[in-house]
């Protein structure tokens, strides 16, 4: 597996989820990989027509089967959805204290639960709809449409992307100073490592965030939470 991942150009955790159907494809990785693989031009073209574009806007590709483990994004789409709340508001509209009950929660409410404005609410709900990112149901209550988002390149970094996890991080601080000990969890370990482990150590940790995620999601859910795992140095790498 790591052989061939090494083959196609591309890690192995993202090539364990396209194999399994779990992780969505893009046309132009799609594209990369044909040519990686010498493919025949008619077993080329028959390889991408079976990737469905869903909107040319976000460029959103995703492998056989009705609903996708992951949606990858596009830079343009993630600039329209790169403030956290965006994220927050579907995976809220999951949560027990959101669908039970007969009453309509809207805006208002959500803005009360992620302590934004009632404005910030509304714009971001109308973004994530004509995105179809959420639908609204005939009961007026907002559900999601796909299971999880992901960034379409995880190798390159932008604006937009640096402010996500900017946020992220104050939210981090704002938990330790609100939150009580038992309900968060914050540890940090420093280590002197081989910097040729790095790519090695990213892809433990997509690992390690799916298997997280599935375990928390099993069952009621109750509450949105945040996992920030931080992997950067700490000594002068100029030298």
């Amino acid at each position: 597996m790591r052989a061939f991942a090494s083959l196609l150009g591309i890690n192995i955790g993202s090539l364990s989820g396209i194999l399994s159907g779990k992780r969505v494809l893009t046309t132009k990785a799609a594209e990369r990989i044909c040519d990686r693989l010498g493919l025949a031009p008619e077993e080329r073209n028959q390889v991408l027509h079976g990737l469905k574009s869903r909107s040319q806007k976000s460029a959103k590709i995703i492998l056989s089967g009705d609903v996708p483990e992951r949606i990858e994004v596009e830079e343009e789409t993630f600039r329209t959805i790169s403030d956290w709340y965006h994220y927050g508001i579907m995976q809220l509209v999951r949560t027990k204290s959101y669908l039970e009950g007969t009453e309509h929660k809207g805006a208002k409410w959500i803005a009360r639960q992620l302590r934004i404005t009632e404005l910030e609410a509304k714009l971001a709900i109308e973004r994530l709809i004509k995105l179809d990112f959420l639908v609204i149901g005939k009961n007026g209550r907002l559900s999601r449409t796909e299971k999880r988002i992901t960034t379409a390149n995880k190798n390159l970094t932008s604006a937009a992307l640096k402010k996500l996890q900017k946020q992220i991080r104050e939210k981090a601080i704002h938990s330790i100073e609100h939150d009580s000990i038992e309900a968060r969890s914050m540890t940090s370990l420093t280590m002197a490592i081989n910097p040729r482990k790095i790519e090695q150590a990213k892809q433990l940790i997509d690992e390690f965030q799916e298997k997280l995620s599935d375990l928390l999601e099993e069952g009621n859910k109750e509450k949105v939470y945040q996992l920030e795992i931080g992997l950067f140095p700490i000594q002068n790498m100029e030298n």
